[in-house]
């Protein structure tokens, strides 16, 4: 069995999974740059409850635990309590309602063209509003 991800892994994870979305898109490959990028979003997400974390609390409870784990990017933020600073966050209010689209199932998801990776890459990456650049102050 591997070691716990740490919070530190999941910050790098989501600075490689969006500079993979990034390779990605620039090769045409536009479904799986959406995908990584989306991604990025959950390994920043999972950083952030990982610097909410104690090293001898003792483990939350079953229901919490499966949130914790879980790829909904929206149940994620609703975890960590940020809605009511995403909803004073302006710009970055406006890039999560397309962010928050994302589900872990779009890895099957062919159909996803230029302009939807496009605007992923955008609102995931954009400085200093995007959604990446939100998460990591809260990091």
């Amino acid at each position: 069995m591997s070691e716990p991800l740490t919070r530190k892994d999941f910050q790098d994870l989501a600075d490689m999974r969006y500079e993979d979305a990034q390779a990605l898109y620039r090769s045409g490959r536009h479904a799986a740059a959406y995908y990584m990028a989306g991604y990025a979003v959950e390994c920043a997400l999972k950083a952030c409850i990982a610097a909410r974390t104690k090293e001898f609390d003792f483990p939350p409870p079953p229901d919490r635990t499966k949130t914790i784990y879980s790829h909904g990017l929206s149940e994620l933020l609703k975890f960590l309590q940020l809605e009511d600073d995403l909803r004073t966050a302006g710009i970055t209010q406006n890039l999560w309602k397309f962010v928050e689209q994302w589900k872990v199932d779009s890895r099957y998801d062919v159909s996803i063209g230029m302009l939807r990776a496009k605007q992923m890459l955008d609102a995931v990456g954009a400085t200093p509003d995007g959604v990446l650049a939100w998460l990591k102050s809260r990091w």
